[in-house]
Order: C-alpha cells, then structure tokens, then sequence
C-alpha cells in the first residue's frame, strides 16, 4: 500500500461532482481542508489509524477515504468532519491519496493536471486558531508545552480519538 500526499489549490464550481471525481480512481483520494492538518506525519497517523479501524472492523465509516477525514479532524460525526473537506469556491487542500503503485500514480496523474501545487501545510496564526478550535487544545496546554509541540497535541488527539471512539 502506497501513501502520497498532495499539496495545492483548486477550485471546486460543485462540490458533489468534486466528491464524485475523487471517487472514480481506484486508489482512495480524500481531499481535506489544509486549514485542520498541521502536517504530513499526521496524515500517516490518521491513515494507518484508519486502515487499523477497518482491519479489527472498527470503522464509522463504510468509506476508507470518509475514515480517513474523521480520523485526520478526530471527529466521530461524519457531517461534523465534512465541514473540514470540500467548500465550493477556492480550496487550500491536503489530497491523501492511498492504494496500490499504478492506482496511486494514475489518481496523482489526474489531480496534479488541474490542482495548483501548493505548500499548504505552513504555519500561520490563523491556523493555530484553527487547529486548536478543531482539536480543542487549550491555550494552557498550547502554553505548558509550547508551539513546536502542537503537531504532537493534534497527534495525541488523533490517538485518543481511535482509543475512546
């Protein structure tokens, strides 16, 4: 199982054609908003916890891709985490792209002939103001640990999340 991430800009004219794009490549593409994923490693946290959810039969979700959103935002409500996917409109993403070497490079193929690479994934005060709203980190805690430590509170929450879903 292959893993690739794509950074970048698109704009989305209907979200329901943009969703039903995404699930036509056999490889799983799940776009998700840039503003709630601090970084690459908590994509792999999310993936491998979400492929572990479907393996023990623990999923929320009867979608892999769907699995993954909920466990990259740490939500269990399915219309909960979808506010953090596709806006019609101009779109800063993270498109997660899962599954075997060929389906991964065909779906990578397609997304980078219109998605305007981007590095999404930098750190502003916006969204740290969204990270913490989204993960529920306190400013105590963001203070006790420090800002270089945030990837690891949004990974602990991740975890918790699997642990206590």
């Amino acid at each position: 199982m292959r893993l690739e991430v794509l950074e970048g800009v698109v704009e989305v004219k209907s979200v329901r054609n943009f969703v039903e794009m995404c699930k036509k490549f056999r490889a799983t593409v799940q776009p998700i908003s840039s503003q709630v994923v601090v970084s690459i490693r908590q994509i792999e946290v999310a993936v491998r916890k979400a492929l572990e959810a479907f393996e023990k039969k623990e999923n929320v979700s009867r979608e892999l891709g769907m699995e993954i959103l909920l466990y990259t935002v740490a939500k269990r409500n399915i219309s909960k985490a979808l506010e953090y996917g596709v806006k019609e409109g101009i779109n800063e993403l993270v498109f997660v792209i899962l599954g075997e070497d060929n389906e991964v490079e065909e779906a990578l193929s397609f997304l980078k002939s219109f998605v305007k690479e981007k590095k999404t994934l930098r750190i502003d005060e916006g969204k740290i103001n969204k990270l913490k709203e989204v993960f529920e980190i306190t400013d105590e805690e963001l203070g006790a640990v420090g800002i270089e430590k945030l990837e690891d509170l949004v990974i602990e929450r991740i975890t918790l999340f699997h642990v206590f879903k």
